[in-house]
């Protein structure tokens, strides 16, 4: 072979190993950093807790074994905002003291660890469950047989709260936790009780004793109330609610009132939702904000027995320890190894250049 053709057989020979490199690590690269973007983040978890108005009873998709439980509820619209993974554990005819069972539960307590958004809606099953009882006695509007009676529930609510409040904050201290007040299910009961009272207006006194009674134990101890008991008075449409009577005497209105339906509708839910919003949504962007992914992240375990991370102390739990290989997050090292592809793309590249200019001016 003549020296002419060595000359350009090796000429091509460096130029294929050399675009053969550098196509290599600009893939890797480019691998690299796509990686990087897919698994850099997660949803934050927004935790529920409460009754049927949470889990979205009545509307069309409800689905009692859902969760979350229907895609037109307050909840799920509000984890679709946020972009959050939401968590469901309400339960239908749930009261205040079910609720505290709930968050006592040692099957409930990593879930509830590692949330990041705890909203509540309880109470209201407290207020019907006593309207039943005094349907059954006939004492219905039996001002001391009521008034005497309330007392009663209204005080073991606010134990259960204060109780469900410290639970809550003692297992997960960082979470932001939010709680709604209740509605009046029966605002548009309008038929009269007795001249110049309706229906509406006498229950609606026992709804805003207990409202006050919650914003005062939730404020005591930085949980933020959402009124949604507020929205509904004085925004409030007939389209909101299921239950709704205006005609007729006072027994067919106790009968109606008996078999009517307590829980909003679609257009109430996405009125409970859009107060959510009003009122914390500086609050739910920041603590719904999507975080970094870790080597180390798990689906929440729900065991009757506390887990190993369960049981490390405090002091353990707080160390400030810097990050090892096994705990650094994913997105990180395949950052740096995206930059490092890049910078050794550039390497190669530089000295392909170089070496195609020395072997010309051979």
């Amino acid at each position: 072979m003549s020296s002419w053709c060595k000359h350009r057989f090796h000429q091509k020979k460096w130029y294929r190993e050399v675009a053969f490199v550098l196509l290599a690590t600009i893939m890797l690269s480019a691998v690299g950093a796509v990686g990087s973007s897919a698994v850099q983040t997660e949803p934050a978890t927004l935790l529920i807790l409460g009754d049927s108005i949470a889990t979205g009873h009545s509307l069309e998709d409800y689905n009692s074994q859902g969760n979350p439980k229907s895609r037109y509820s307050w909840a799920t619209l509000l984890a679709e905002s946020y972009a959050a993974k939401q968590i469901n554990l309400a339960v239908d005819g749930d009261t205040t003291a079910n609720l505290l069972e709930v968050v006592q539960a040692p099957a409930k307590r990593n879930t509830i660890a590692q949330a990041d958004v705890i909203c509540i809606s309880i109470g209201g099953n407290n207020f019907l469950q006593l309207m039943g009882q005094l349907f059954a006695a006939g004492t219905i509007f039996t001002p001391d047989a009521v008034d005497s009676a309330y007392a009663e529930v209204q005080a073991a609510a606010q134990q259960d709260l204060d109780d469900i409040f410290a639970k809550l904050h003692s297992i997960n201290p960082e979470a932001k936790i939010l709680v709604q007040t209740l509605f009046a299910p029966y605002r548009y009961f309008t038929v009269e009780i007795e001249p110049g009272k309706t229906i509406a207006e006498w229950m609606g006194v026992y709804v805003d004793r207990y409202n006050a009674m919650l914003k005062e134990r939730a404020e005591a101890v930085g949980v933020t109330v959402v009124d949604v008991g507020e929205t509904f008075k004085t925004r409030g449409q007939e389209s909101w609610l299921y239950a709704s009577m205006s005609d007729g005497t006072l027994n067919e209105a106790i009968i109606a009132l008996a078999q009517a339906n307590p829980h909003p509708t679609k257009e109430g839910h996405r009125a409970i939702f859009e107060t959510y919003c009003e009122t914390a949504d500086a609050l739910l962007t920041q603590a719904l904000a999507s975080k970094p992914v870790s080597s180390q992240t798990e689906e929440p375990i729900e065991t009757e027995e506390p887990t190993v991370t369960e049981e490390v102390s405090e002091s353990e739990a707080e160390t400030d320890e810097p990050p090892t290989d096994t705990n650094r997050p994913r997105g990180k090292v395949i950052a740096i190894a995206a930059g490092i592809g890049v910078l050794l793309a550039a390497t190669v590249g530089a000295c392909a250049v170089v070496l195609i200019k020395k072997n010309k001016k051979k």
